[in-house]
């Protein structure tokens, strides 16, 4: 029996098209038509978008979500330093799972295939997040944001504003399942009890200010290392003992308190699973994760770190001299903690409580503060939208 790619083939190059072929292909439903086309590979969906105005529409706003959503983890991003060396800082890249056909599989060539695409001289420093694909840089001296697909190798300069005098801090978010659009949001002050929030959503191409008033105690300028968005909301850790959750729909803040902060060493993590925000900690003893549902933090998973011994792996590494462990991302459709280790990264399956080498650096390399500067990477196939 033919498969889709043998069937599809005629069509996609230009010295066999059929007319007549192409016409019986239209007549089919399309439902019929997107199960057929859900089959191809990456590189033959993103070909076929060539073919006609109607297979462009079908595969950009019905296949590529459909395929995004039962789109595997391809790797981990993060920040690195090297011991001993005055410019110590490198972007890395973990490959993760199964080779996919238009993600690179070592950290080099990820790392080119995306400051190729970037029209400065960027740093490590320049990076600010990723989200389902899409990576956000900033061009600092100009304030200049930049959004990035490795996977179609497209850049997309973001309109600059007026508004961001000094940004703090910069996030992505995308959620392709849910719309083709992604919004760029961006902290420049917080203090007292105002936020300026700025968002940049690409389906209007403009910049949109916010002004939040909030409850807590801040002093000086805060060093926001992590902010997401999730379900018309945005999460800030803006204190080691508060969250703080901005409403967009409703132009109100809340602040909440971390989940028995006072037992724990701040080694906190918090990111995105399944739909659900999670935030984890230690006390040097047992690893906790609770998940937020109606802004009360729910406990769902404690990790002893005596049972990480019984695993063969884990055994090796607790008797480490310099064992220690800190969560540094969350497995977006699967129950799997990634953790950082002294120059490595593991995973720790919840369900099962198996551990498992992910990477391993060399000896005068390490990660960059892995709770906050890790970042998982899921490809996407769909196109950026162009502001110029």
């Amino acid at each position: 029996m033919a498969s889709s790619s043998d069937v599809l083939m005629p069509i996609i190059h230009q010295e066999h098209k059929s007319t007549s072929f192409l016409c019986g292909l239209e007549e089919l439903p399309d439902d019929l038509l997107v199960n057929i086309l859900c089959q191809l590979s990456d590189r033959l969906l993103v070909r076929c978008r060539c073919v006609c105005r109607t297979w462009n529409n079908l595969i950009s706003n019905v296949c590529i979500p459909k395929a995004f959503a039962a789109s595997p983890l391809c790797g981990l991003l993060y920040r690195g330093y090297k011991y001993g060396l005055s410019k110590n800082a490198f972007a890395g890249y973990i490959p993760y799972g199964q080779p996919l056909d238009l993600v690179p599989n070592n950290s080099q060539a990820f790392v080119n295939s995306y400051t190729a695409l970037l029209p400065f001289e960027n740093s490590p420093g320049d990076f600010c997040d990723c989200c389902s694909g899409l990576l956000l840089f900033v061009n600092l001296p100009i304030l200049q944001f930049y959004v990035c697909n490795p996977v179609t190798k497209q850049c997309a300069a973001i309109p600059t504003s007026s508004a961001y005098a000094k940004p703090i801090h910069a996030s992505l978010a995308f959620n392709p399942s849910e719309s083709p659009h992604y919004k760029v949001f961006c902290i420049d002050r917080m203090c007292s009890h105002i936020l300026n929030l700025h968002i940049f959503s690409s389906d209007v191409g403009k910049w949109v200010t916010h002004l939040f008033t909030h409850n807590l105690r801040i002093y000086g300028t805060p060093k926001i290392m992590r902010a997401i968005y999730l379900n018309g909301s945005i999460f800030v850790c803006a204190t080691m003992l508060h969250m703080l959750i901005f409403s967009l729909s409703k132009e109100k803040s809340l602040s909440i308190e971390l989940p028995e902060y006072k037992k724990h060493e701040y080694v906190a993590f918090f990111g995105v699973s399944k739909g659900c925000l999670y935030y984890s900690n230690h006390d040097n003893s047992i690893l906790f994760l609770w998940r937020l549902e109606v802004n009360r933090w729910i406990l769902m998973h404690n990790i002893c770190f005596n049972d990480l011994a019984k695993d063969p792996f884990g055994s090796v590494l607790c008797q480490s001299h310099d064992f220690m462990i800190m969560p540094c991302a969350l497995h977006p459709t699967s129950n799997i903690i990634f953790l950082w280790c002294p120059r490595m990264i593991i995973s720790y399956h919840l369900d099962n409580h198996t551990i498992e080498l992910i990477c391993e650096m060399d000896k005068v390399s390490d990660i960059l503060m892995g709770q906050y500067t890790v970042r998982v990477y899921t490809h996407w196939i769909g196109n950026l939208k162009d502001f110029n």
